[in-house]
């Protein structure tokens, strides 16, 4: 009897942190996410797209996880990089982080996928004709 009262104490244990932590199954939304903010509108110190001499060629948004594709000239050609973030709301403004739960990882390792996707095919493509001339 002392055997399954403290069984039944045990599983009430696991049951409850079980209902006390937020478990998303895949493909489920936040209810915020239908409220994601226009990316220009997120509040990003240091790396303002708007503010940069460089600004991004591309960007690629899955839920909150967002992929920027940039691109820089080398003697070589045209190279590019990608960075990758994810957007929460602190209060009532949107920011922007550089970590990732274990939830945002599918979404990043998709943004990403995508982000190579769209590099290649750029590669791909003839390049844009000269502003100069």
């Amino acid at each position: 009897m002392r055997f399954a009262r403290n069984r039944w104490r045990w599983l009430q244990t696991i049951q409850n942190r079980r209902n006390m932590t937020n478990h998303k199954t895949r493909g489920q939304r936040n209810e915020d996410d239908s409220q994601l903010p226009d990316l220009d509108a997120v509040g990003d110190e240091g790396n303002d797209s708007t503010t940069r001499a460089n600004p991004p060629v591309h960007e690629l948004r899955l839920g909150r996880c967002v992929a920027t594709i940039w691109a820089r000239e080398t003697d070589t050609g045209r190279r590019y990089n990608v960075t990758v973030c994810r957007l929460y709301r602190d209060g009532q403004r949107w920011e922007r982080s550089n970590s990732f739960g274990r939830d945002d990882l599918p979404l990043v390792r998709k943004a990403l996928d995508r982000a190579h996707d769209w590099i290649l095919a750029q590669s791909k493509a003839p390049p844009p004709p000269d502003e100069a001339a």
